[in-house]
């Protein structure tokens, strides 16, 4: 059993070649606009570079050491459980000097929207503790302070430059904890020195890592989703990104930070992301309806074409099945009668010898006519046809032809007239063949008009537009044509379809002649009928113009 082959349809096939296209221009598209957030995240750590450059270079070594060992002695000391309250009284001695009125913090606090426990002798306590540790090191207060004053002035000039970041700080790292030194908020959000940050827990192995591999810079989070989105670090604080700046001092390393609210980033890409997805959805969709009604379009066309080539074949059929008559026909009766005289030779008299012979002749004349009709009709359809053209006069052309074929209607009793100018007309063509057309339309009249019938062969002088036209029409009042049938009565392998019409239906090449020596002339063919009414065909051919006097005396002086 023969495998059967797996074929895609022309429709599928037309949607895939949409969607290709459309990939092979949104691609670059696609790329500038996924370029986007990335160009955004780039400016953002550039920016944040610089401000970290500023804000080491304004920290002396030896100072910078004096901090990291204070916050490491703060670590040892400090009770982690007070966090809140060491990281308020912290900022608030440095910011402020003095301890703030109890409801003055209550209601800074609910402003910020502050939910834990607030109790304002734990306040008292941890700002003593404050008190207690600098009194220890009085000169650590103005490095602190010093240092603070540098972080926020960093923080508010790049808010002036429209460069806002969340918080600027320092951290510090000995191989053992990692800690905060000072950053650059508020008494009520920040830290305080000593306060430990926990790597394992908040994700920054890598961090430390990175602190203990060398200095330089480095952004947060550097792990990337598929190696092609960031992946930002979500907490209560919000969407963000760090950018950090490790130096080593003495034994220590200290990180340099600053985190800036990546929110703007991160909805810019989903914003790109779901932008893209939306556009791609409906580019397919309206490639799936384009391609689909495309394809039903293109599918009628074919079945339209394919319906037509059928058309055309049954015609063809019918066309071979009546020129093989044709043929065979006067064939036959040659055969007949040629076989009658040499059998019958010497034994029939003068008058039927030369009664058979004539009917050889006239079928031998009309086989001639028909093998001739068909090497015309190909030539002219080959283009092969060439013709001398002269001035003929149609008036006298449509008469010598009326009058050629009254003895053709005798039989049928059929009057054949004319209507043409006195005058004439003048056109410029092949007598022969203009004669050829007109003698193939009396000779369809006569073969289709009844009994008794009447034909009429006129000439009138015609204007389509600025154009001046000879019209000539043979006119019967024979059966009629069916209406469908008349767009196609002059191709080729047209063959009337009539019960009216009787057996005198030909092969149908005279009529396909005739629209191909029109046309060879620049003229048109057509017909009107009615079923019952009889039938008018006519073709037109451009009137002879005649040149002016003055023109044509030019022309004969030269």
């Amino acid at each position: 059993m023969e495998k059967k082959k797996w074929r895609i349809s022309y429709r599928t096939q037309l949607i895939l070649f949409g969607v290709f296209l459309v990939f092979v221009v949104a691609i670059p598209v696609l790329y500038v606009e996924l370029r986007r957030p990335w160009d955004t995240l780039d400016q953002l750590i550039a920016k944040g570079k610089i401000v970290i450059v500023q804000v080491k270079s304004s920290v002396a070594p030896e100072d910078l050491q004096k901090l990291n060992d204070f916050a490491f002695h703060i670590d040892e000391v400090a009770d982690p459980a007070q966090e809140d309250y060491l990281i308020w009284t912290f900022n608030i001695f440095l910011m402020e000097g003095n301890l703030l009125p109890e409801e003055d913090m209550k209601k800074i606090l609910e402003e910020n929207e502050y939910e834990g426990e607030f109790n304002y002798d734990k306040v008292k306590k941890a700002y003593d503790f404050w008190r207690e540790q600098f009194s220890k090191s009085p000169e650590m207060v103005e490095l602190f302070k010093k240092l603070k004053e540098t972080l926020v002035n960093a923080r508010e000039s790049a808010h002036e430059a429209q460069f806002d970041f969340t918080d600027v700080y320092i951290m510090a790292d000995n191989g053992d904890k990692l800690v905060f030194l000072l950053d650059s908020l508020e008494w009520y959000e920040g830290s305080y020195p000593g306060l430990e940050f926990d790597v394992v827990e908040n994700d920054c192995e890598y961090f430390r890592g990175y602190l203990k591999n060398g200095p330089g810079f480095d952004t947060d989070p550097k792990h990337y989703l598929y190696h092609i989105f960031p992946k930002f670090s979500t907490d209560k604080w919000g969407t963000w990104f760090s950018v950090w700046l490790g130096v080593k001092n003495d034994g220590t390393y200290n990180n340099f930070s600053l985190d800036f609210d990546a929110g703007s980033v991160k909805k810019l890409m989903w914003k790109i992301g779901n932008f893209i997805f939306g556009i791609s959805l409906v580019i397919l969709l309206a490639i799936i309806v384009i391609t689909s009604r495309l394809s039903d379009a293109i599918m009628k066309e074919l079945e339209a074409t394919n319906r037509e080539l059928e058309r055309l074949d049954e015609m063809k059929d019918s066309f071979l099945y009546m020129v093989s008559h044709d043929l065979r026909t006067p064939m036959t009766s040659i055969q007949g009668y040629t076989e009658y005289l040499l059998q019958k030779s010497g034994q029939i008299d003068k008058e039927r010898q030369e009664k058979c012979l004539n009917i050889i002749l006239k079928e031998s004349d009309r086989l001639t006519r028909l093998i001739n009709n068909l090497l015309d009709l190909q030539r002219f359809r080959a283009g092969k046809v060439t013709m001398d053209l002269t001035d003929v006069n149609i008036a006298d052309t449509i008469a010598h032809s009326v009058e050629s074929f009254q003895g053709a209607a005798i039989p049928k009793k059929i009057t054949i007239e004319k209507d043409v100018p006195e005058g004439g007309l003048i056109v410029s063509g092949n007598a022969d063949r203009l004669a050829q057309v007109v003698a193939n339309l009396l000779s369809n009249a006569i073969k289709f008009t009844p009994e008794g019938g009447r034909i009429k062969a006129t000439a009138a002088l015609v204007s389509e537009g600025a154009d001046k036209l000879v019209k000539v029409t043979v006119s019967d009042n024979g059966p009629g044509i069916p209406k469908e049938q008349q767009a196609d009565i002059f191709q080729k392998f047209m063959q009337i379809k009539s019960s009216t019409r009787g057996k005198e239906e030909g092969s149908g090449l005279g009529l396909a002649l005739v629209k191909e020596i029109i046309e060879y002339h620049g003229g048109k063919t057509g017909v009107q009928s009615e079923p019952g009414q009889g039938s008018s065909f006519y073709f037109t051919v451009p009137l002879k113009q005649k040149e002016d006097p003055e023109h044509e005396q030019q022309n004969t002086d030269r």
